[in-house]
């Protein structure tokens, strides 16, 4: 069996009274997609933000590659080789769609700040680096078009994918991916299901919350429930639409009817 890439052994965080994650272990290999759902106040924003830094863990720890990141400020985590997108978008309205993805690629500029200072000879290196890369990535998910289009214009879908441009831009080795798939319509989530399995083709394995279950299903193959802070099942998509606590916690029949039958 692969090394695992991501390994989080008994994760818990707690905010004042509230447990809000609960001894949580998950381990992710190279090269997978791998799904984390569960109702509203689950515990699974929480969970990514103990990964990413975020939030420093009250129990447990969290390795990548074996490297222990307990403690870490998030951009040494980024440099680590985990990125990640927001429940709710965050990107510069103002600023174009390649100016986003380069913000993005800022985290691997060799050049340092005295070298950006007088503009020496490898930050300009650097920037025209991160043009070329910058629009590569565009192309990657599709929005190529609308490089120079300040990302306030772009459509709520193609926003979504321009943020994943932006952390695919840190060239990391996993991807969190939070509710990729909230607000777009059921072509954009045709589209975007491609893209989360060109991106694993890609050699970068993803980690996705997600409350769409049909993408869930769809792209997924493992998927760990959490409740109340709690993992409460892991397993194929097909062994979790029969299982009672996933049911009774947060699919509901019709839910995992319609799953089933994407």
């Amino acid at each position: 069996m692969a090394e695992a890439l991501l390994s989080a052994g008994k994760v818990t965080k707690v905010f004042g009274g509230l447990t809000a994650v609960r001894e949580v272990d998950l381990t992710i290999s190279p090269g997978e997609i791998r799904g984390l759902i569960g109702p509203n106040g689950a515990g699974k924003t929480t969970f990514f933000n103990c990964i990413t830094g975020v939030y420093k863990p009250d129990g447990g720890e969290v390795l990548l590659e074996g490297r222990r990141l307990n403690g870490l400020k998030p951009h040494k985590i980024t440099r680590a080789g985990i990125a990640r997108t927001f429940q709710q978008i965050r990107l510069f309205g103002e600023m174009t769609a390649l100016e986003n993805v380069e913000v993005g690629l800022d985290a691997r500029h060799r050049a340092g700040a005295i070298s950006a200072i007088f503009n020496l000879p490898a930050h300009r290196r650097d920037n025209k680096e991160g043009s070329a890369e910058g629009l590569r990535l565009l192309r990657f998910v599709g929005i190529d078009r609308y490089a120079n289009e300040p990302a306030r214009n772009l459509s709520y879908g193609d926003q979504r994918r321009l943020e994943i441009a932006r952390a695919l831009g840190t060239k990391p080795k996993l991807l969190l991916l939070d509710e990729p798939a909230a607000g777009m319509n059921p072509k954009e989530k045709e589209g975007l299901m491609e893209l989360i399995r060109k991106i694993r083709d890609s050699e970068v394995t993803i980690l996705l919350i997600e409350h769409d279950m049909k993408v869930v299903m769809g792209v997924c193959e493992r998927v760990a429930v959490l409740d109340h802070g709690e993992k409460i099942a892991e397993g194929p998509p097909e062994q979790l639409q029969k299982d009672p606590r996933v049911i009774e916690a947060y699919l509901g029949r019709g839910a995992v009817e319609d799953a089933a039958g994407a």
